[in-house]
Order: structure tokens, then C-alpha cells, then sequence
């Protein structure tokens, strides 16, 4: 007995040496072999291999050891760290509904986060607002939309695309002046088929662009805060598996 309690403890220091040097793929084969001596907390255990997988970008693996984790041990390091990785998946929902009562700021930060990523740009910014964090303040996509329909391209002017919005307004016109060209002389197929496809492909190719950039720039922002908080996550994790 007094071996495998050797083992398993040279096994641990090995584990954690590996992972201080970035070794997550071995370190979790390390922490994996503690575990199944089982002469150490296995709920340590199964946070620090959850944490490799994270370290590595395995979000899939990560949340699915922090979901085994949480139904044992809930708690509140666990929970941000499993929304973390549903986030990182795209499954909003479900990160929502696991951060729901939960009021630090780490914890508010992401559900804002996912908010965002879930285009609920309305709820995201007065959170950001009450937060106090500055983000890049557009019109809103209504308004852009609006704009765009107004004047082609110019929802991509206000959101600071001037050469697209230029080329936009330019071939829209264009498109236009083809279309006014034949059916003044009465050439209503030749206008239907060679005018409007431009005006399809431009004028309202302007309207879906303003869409797809608004959504894109808001998305960048929303992605760097969400690493910014993996950050802070992250080494507040270390400190606390670590110290033990």
C-alpha cells in the first residue's frame, strides 16, 4: 500500500510540474493515473485535467468534466468556468441559465458576453453600461438598415467602411441609371434583366452588408472581452489548484 501512495504522489508532482510547463496533454495523462490510484481528491484532480483542456482550447472535453464536477461539488469557480466553455461553443442558452443567480462580476460579465455573442445587443449594452465598460457605441442596426435603404451603403459609411459604401453607392446608381435607361426606351426586358440584377447585387448587397459588419465589429469586441475574462478566470483557478 505504502508504494502505490509513493506512486501516486510522485504521479500528482509530476502532473503539476507538467502543467507549470505547459505540458497539458501529458499533464493530463499524469493527473489521470492519481485518479485512478485514488489516494487524492478526485475533485482536485478533475478541475486541474478540466483546466488543461481549457489551457488547450478543448472546450468540448472542458465542459464536459466540469459538468461531472459541478453535479458532485457545485461551485461558483466551477459554474463560470463550465459557461466559460459554452460559450466558447456557441451555446448561449445553456451558459445563461448557468450563470443565472450568480452576481459577481466575472459572472456578469460573461452573461453579458453571451448576450452579445447572441446578438441581444440591446440587453449586452446596458450591462456594459452599468458596468462601466466602454465598447464601441454605432447607431443601431435598425437605423444603419434604415439608412442603408435610404442612401445605398450608407449604414456602411457610419459604421467607418467608406471604400465598400462608396462602391456600393457607385454600382446601386449605376444599376439604377441601366434600368432608367432601357424602360425609356420601352426595353422592359432588357432593364428587367440587365439593370435589376445589378441593383439586387449592390443595393440591397448593401443592406446585408450593413448587417453582417455591425454584427462582426460587435462580435470582435464581445470576443475580446470574453478573453480578457478567460484570463482572469484562468488564473484564478491556478492560484486556487496550486495553492492546495
Amino acid at each position: 500500500m505504502e508504494i502505490l501512495v509513493l506512486i501516486s504522489l510522485l504521479s500528482l508532482n509530476i502532473g503539476d510540474s507538467l502543467f507549470k510547463e505547459g505540458d497539458f496533454f501529458n499533464a493530463i495523462t499524469e493527473y489521470k493515473r492519481e485518479l485512478y490510484f485514488a489516494s487524492s481528491d478526485s475533485n482536485l484532480l478533475l478541475r486541474k485535467m478540466a483546466l488543461c483542456y481549457v489551457k488547450r482550447g478543448l472546450f468540448e472535453e472542458a465542459a464536459s468534466y466540469y459538468s461531472d464536477i459541478l453535479y458532485e461539488n457545485p461551485s461558483t469557480e466551477v459554474q463560470r468556468l463550465f459557461a466559460l466553455c459554452l460559450i466558447k461553443m456557441k451555446k448561449y442558452s445553456e451558459a445563461r441559465e448557468l450563470l443565472a443567480g450568480l452576481k459577481d462580476s466575472l459572472a456578469m460579465t460573461l452573461l453579458t458576453i453571451s448576450e452579445g455573442l447572441n446578438g441581444n445587443y440591446f440587453d449586452a449594452f446596458r450591462s456594459l453600461d452599468s458596468f462601466g465598460i466602454n465598447y464601441p457605441k454605432y447607431m443601431s442596426l435598425n437605423k444603419l438598415k434604415t439608412a442603408s435603404m435610404i442612401l445605398p451603403g450608407s449604414g456602411l459609411l457610419f459604421l467607418g467602411d467608406v471604400p465598400l459604401f462608396l462602391g456600393t453607392l457607385t454600382l446601386s446608381t449605376l444599376g439604377a441609371y441601366v434600368v432608367y435607361y432601357y424602360l425609356k426606351k420601352g426595353l422592359v426586358y432588357e432593364a428587367l434583366f440587365s439593370g435589376y440584377p445589378i441593383i439586387e447585387r449592390f443595393y440591397r448587397g448593401g443592406i446585408r452588408n450593413t448587417k453582417v459588419k455591425y454584427r462582426l465589429y460587435y462580435d470582435k469586441f464581445f470576443k475580446s472581452l470574453l478573453r480578457q475574462v478567460e484570463s482572469q478566470l484562468i488564473k484564478e483557478e491556478e492560484a486556487q489548484l496550486f495553492s492546495q
